[in-house]
């Protein structure tokens, strides 16, 4: 299934077309990581360039950022105390 997108300032995480679009360059390995997980998806020459997303999606990929590392934390923690 192929969808052809007229307008180029589209988010690439929600499809969405009015916002205003910024790269994800401090989030992009951990996005990575969630498209790839547990999927084949074989990276095309349009996905080595860095995503443009919405403010929206950006403010995602940092909640799973700070989860990730506060859970970090309490595993460290978790693993001393024992």
């Amino acid at each position: 299934m192929s969808m052809q997108v007229e307008n180029t300032e589209i988010c690439e995480g929600c499809l969405s077309t009015d916002r205003k679009l910024t790269t994800i360059e401090q989030y992009y390995d951990l996005f990575l990581k969630i498209i790839n997980e547990g999927t084949q998806i074989i990276s095309t020459s349009k996905r080595l360039v860095m995503p443009h997303m919405c403010w929206e999606c950006v403010a995602v990929l940092q909640n799973i950022h700070k989860f990730r590392e506060k859970f970090k934390q309490a595993n460290d923690y978790l693993n001393i105390s024992n």
